[in-house]
């Protein structure tokens, strides 16, 4: 009987070891798999320096590294160093960073950043270039004074981020501020670089390409494609380092989505003779928002008075007048100019309510 108990105690405590044998390994082996990421941030007044460096031990490549403030917080604006693009969003709330060669084990990479208010901490996120989270967190910036040793290389670039960070990132205006699809809209850029190429991009499609002038500023004419789904969108100015600046833009339904296609310049309705103090009306079709020049000529072929037309969005148009007591008798031609096309009728104005048919010529 001790000899049973002896044995089932021993079977116990080799099963335990067993058991705590292989919950140390695997915990050993997530530490060895965990990726060491380390981040110090400095920050003087709302100018903060952010660093980011590899683990030598890592064998994941950064690619992507996102940050973010506190909803009541938002980035004005940044400096990356060469080889990294950045770009605002969600309101300049969020800042994306992205190398154009990852960042390898054992490298670092330092950004500066000016926030709206001075920032409690930055939260980021850091993929590889399979988009796959390496590591996250929080980081709280450590203040420095004018009077704290600040090296060489942050007081540069806190320097910089203050003196290039608005004309980096200049301001820009829509005319007119509604945007529509398959529209043109002209946009107005202030502040930007000196003589700077710029990229503009609604979403992925790329709309066209500008050069700013001396002062850092630009006038462009922009056409909203057709193609384009109404809703919010993403305008983006890119430059030619990678740098971007993105501003979440809303696109209304297109003007001309109720219009007729382009129909035939015609007459649907006219009179062919018309008394003292009747209304005069003549009315057709032609093709969308263009104009009719209407000229009226008297038997003696002598114009007489020239009126404009405009057809209207559904392709219609009319024209009404009163016949006063004061107009010349007689047969009247109504030439009827749209564009290269043009109808030719008469009109027989008479004083009494007998009819009179006229001839009538198109082309």
């Amino acid at each position: 009987m001790n000899n049973m108990q002896v044995y089932s105690k021993y079977v116990i405590s080799v099963s335990l070891i067993f058991v705590l044998s292989i919950f140390t390994i695997f915990s050993i082996s997530e530490v060895q798999a965990a990726e060491n990421i380390f981040v110090n941030a400095k920050s003087f007044e709302n100018t903060i320096i952010i660093e980011f460096e590899n683990g030598e031990g890592n064998t994941s490549n950064i690619k992507t590294i996102r940050m973010w403030l506190s909803s009541d917080n938002s980035f004005t604006s940044f400096k990356s160093e060469p080889g990294w693009g950045g770009g605002k969003y969600s309101d300049g709330q969020l800042l994306v960073f992205t190398a154009t060669n990852p960042l390898k084990p054992g490298e670092s990479v330092k950004f500066g950043v000016i926030t709206d208010k001075k920032a409690s901490g930055i939260n980021w996120k850091i993929l590889d270039q399979n988009e796959n989270q390496i590591d996250t967190g929080n980081t709280l910036p450590q203040e420095i004074s004018q009077a704290s040793p600040i090296i060489e290389e942050d007081a540069k670039m806190i320097e910089e981020i203050k003196e290039t960070a608005a004309s980096l990132y200049g301001t820009k205006k829509f005319i007119p501020e509604k945007l529509r699809v398959d529209s043109n809209v002209r946009l107005v850029g202030n502040g930007f670089n000196s003589e700077q190429l710029l990229q503009f991009y609604l979403d992925n499609i790329s709309l066209k390409s500008i050069k700013t002038d001396k002062q850092g500023n630009f006038i462009a004419t922009l056409h909203i494609p057709d193609t384009v789904n109404p809703g919010t969108s993403e305008f983006i100015i890119k430059n030619e380092f990678g740098d971007l600046q993105s501003t979440s833009i809303n696109i209304s339904e297109s003007k001309n989505r109720f219009l007729r296609q382009a129909s035939e310049f015609e007459i649907t309705d006219i009179p062919r003779e018309i008394r003292m103090e009747d209304t005069l009306s003549i009315s057709g079709n032609g093709p969308p928002l263009t104009t009719i020049i209407l000229s009226i000529n008297n038997e003696q072929d002598v114009l007489e008075k020239v009126r404009v037309i405009d057809i209207n969005p559904n392709g219609k148009w009319s024209f009404e007048e009163i016949v006063t007591t004061d107009e010349i008798l007689g047969a009247k031609t109504y030439l009827l100019k749209n564009g290269l096309n043009y109808i030719l009728r008469e009109i027989e104005f008479k004083s009494d309510k007998l009819l009179s048919f006229s001839t009538a010529a198109t082309r």
